[in-house]
């Protein structure tokens, strides 16, 4: 289980290695946000190997003993995009190794007094991915 541990934070590392930085610098998020409704899902605007990145947090799952992250956790490639709206890759995704944010999937997104968000459904295959989440600043 370590083994496949170890490989998960190396892909990582490598993958978020070869995406693209933003181009728009001044559009850059920090800190921790939580879902409001649920309060099962956090997001960090953070780096990882020198890129923007959000580390989507989900909680825990129990499979065959062991406990993993829940589907769609981990560290996203992001990019702000004009017009509401921002562009995601997965760093475990074949498109996030190209490094082109063209490339990304791109979801709705609106930034509100600095304090409170709306996104798009990417990451939890359960709803439609057509609803929107709120997330509040707690950081």
């Amino acid at each position: 289980m370590k083994t496949i541990i170890n490989v998960l934070i190396i892909s990582q590392f490598i993958l978020m290695n070869g995406c693209a930085k933003s181009d728009n610098s001044e559009l850059v998020i920090t800190g921790t946000w939580i879902e409001i409704s649920e309060k099962s899902d956090t997001i960090d605007f953070t780096k990882f190997v020198s890129e923007l990145a959000i580390n989507l947090r989900r909680g825990l799952v129990l499979i065959n003993d062991y406990w993993l992250p829940n589907y769609g956790s981990g560290f996203y490639a992001y990019e702000l995009q004009e017009s509401d709206s921002i562009a995601l890759c997965y760093s475990l995704s074949s498109s996030c190794i190209s490094g082109l944010p063209k490339s990304y999937s791109k979801y709705f997104f609106k930034l509100s007094n600095n304090n409170t968000f709306k996104i798009t459904n990417f990451y939890n295959p359960d709803i439609s991915p057509n609803t929107i989440f709120t997330f509040s600043r707690i950081e």
